[in-house]
């Protein structure tokens, strides 16, 4: 006989004399039946009263079955809808199940009143499909009652703020408007007055002075802004 190892002890026995299932066995196989009851006491409750919610990303979730050694979905859901403890329930009815679960008590010489609340039997699995389907059609009606609600109020407040737009529109709006055409107005005005009381720029003529013949013509040039130099003839 090779090595055996215990997933309830956690230790391998290479002995070949086979796994003793002393009180140590005992008792940590029964702190696993306790933590596992819990769970499946959880999901018996909603056989009569299933749970339906919307999706949460924390249903998908997943336990462990010790009597399959198998990790599977805790929840069933299609990304839109949650039925609680839905996977729990469904693997705890199939015929895998139910022969590990007979195969799990045997090797761990578990207590044989317990077997039976570990698998739910066909009768409670109908209800309970039953039951689902009648809590699913009354989570649809209160989904569309809610959507129809969230719509009535989107629609008031849309109303209402067309209403304070068309508010604005008739009371603020030409006021504004004409307050800018009377700026512009102001604007133009000042603009006018400016270049009408810019100073006249002199224009000065050639002033010619001829004498007698002989003598050089002197031509006046008009007058050199400040600072440039002044040319003589």
């Amino acid at each position: 006989m090779g090595a055996f190892y215990c997933s309830i002890c956690g230790k391998t026995d290479f002995s070949g004399k086979g796994h003793i299932h002393g009180k140590s066995h005992q008792s940590k196989l029964k702190v696993i039946l306790v933590k596992f009851m819990d769970k499946v006491k959880e999901a018996r409750r909603t056989i009569k009263n299933p749970q339906v919610e919307k999706y949460s990303p924390h249903h998908d979730v997943k336990f462990w079955c010790y009597c399959c050694a198998l990790e599977v979905q805790k929840h069933v859901t299609d990304s839109n809808i949650t039925v609680l403890y839905g996977g729990l329930l469904e693997h705890m009815s199939t015929p895998e199940h139910r022969k590990n679960t007979h195969k799990f008590w045997w090797d761990n010489k578990a207590d044989l009143k317990l077997r039976d609340k570990f698998i739910t039997t066909e009768e409670e699995t109908e209800r309970f499909k039953s039951e689902v389907s009648k809590a699913l059609e009354q989570f649809e009606e209160k989904e569309d009652v809610f959507i129809k609600q969230q719509a009535a109020v989107i629609r008031s407040q849309e109303q209402h703020r067309l209403e304070v737009l068309q508010s604005l529109s008739e009371v603020c709006f030409p006021g504004m408007l004409q307050a800018r055409i009377q700026n512009c107005c102001n604007l133009l005005n000042w603009t006018i007055t400016a270049i009408n009381q810019q100073p006249e720029v002199p224009t000065v003529d050639l002033m010619k002075w001829r004498h007698s013949p002989g003598r050089a013509t002197r031509i006046m040039r008009p007058p050199t802004v400040i600072g440039a130099s002044q040319d003589l003839d």
